[in-house]
């Protein structure tokens, strides 16, 4: 268990990223950045977990998501980076390609889904708050339409209602990160994932506390 004594211990960028990069998220240091506007896990890694701190949302769940969506890497969609190689300016892509490693679509984050001005990590960012900060939990129904001969086939669209579920649990948690990929429909699979990096990442802060815990007491 992390104390907070403890968690406040390595909740500097620099000790959580170390703890993070050289251990469970280790795979974000082997990504070929092929595109220029990869910035490297160590440095894209240290802006999430102080935009976390800026913007109040607990620096776990960020970079947990910000693996999960991007590996920690300053790149665009897979389609945003074909964009990028078959000559398209970085910072003239599409309002449907996501950009860093949060993975933040213009569409759906930015102000009026402008591209122009958008802080996109931000943006995101504000939106993970957001979630967290109001945990509900919602259920998908499809949207049926009913045609000759065949009957009801599903329309592709959902229709969604929620409703709050205590903040804290670990199924609120899970809600939110839900609730973030909204926008793409029902995402159970998603928010696993993103639980499956937080739980890796609990983890090595919990290895990494306990063997500071330990250092201390043997001096």
């Amino acid at each position: 268990m992390i104390t907070l004594a403890l968690f406040a211990a390595l909740a500097a960028p620099a000790d959580l990223c170390s703890i993070a990069l050289s251990g469970p998220f280790r795979e974000s240091t082997t990504i070929d950045g092929t595109c220029a506007l990869d910035r490297g896990p160590w440095e894209v890694c240290a802006d999430v977990v102080a935009l976390a701190g800026e913007v109040g949302v607990d620096p776990r769940y960020a970079l947990a998501l910000a693996f999960h969506e991007g590996r920690l890497r300053d790149l665009p969609s897979f389609k945003g980076r074909d964009l990028v190689r078959a000559g398209r300016h970085p910072d003239n892509l599409p309002d449907w390609v996501e950009r860093t490693t949060m993975q933040c679509k213009p569409r759906d984050h930015c102000p009026g889904g402008e591209v122009k001005g958008c802080d996109y990590m931000r943006r995101c960012m504000i939106s993970l708050k957001r979630e967290v900060d109001t945990p509900r939990a919602c259920r998908h129904e499809p949207q049926m339409m009913t045609l000759p001969v065949v009957g009801e086939v599903h329309t592709g669209k959902f229709k969604v209602a929620c409703r709050r579920v205590k903040r804290g649990t670990r199924s609120a948690l899970r809600e939110s990160f839900a609730r973030y990929h909204m926008p793409y429909g029902p995402a159970p699979a998603y928010a696993d994932g993103v639980m499956r990096r937080f739980d890796q990442l609990n983890a090595a802060l919990h290895r990494a506390s306990t063997g500071t815990t330990t250092a201390a007491a043997s001096r």
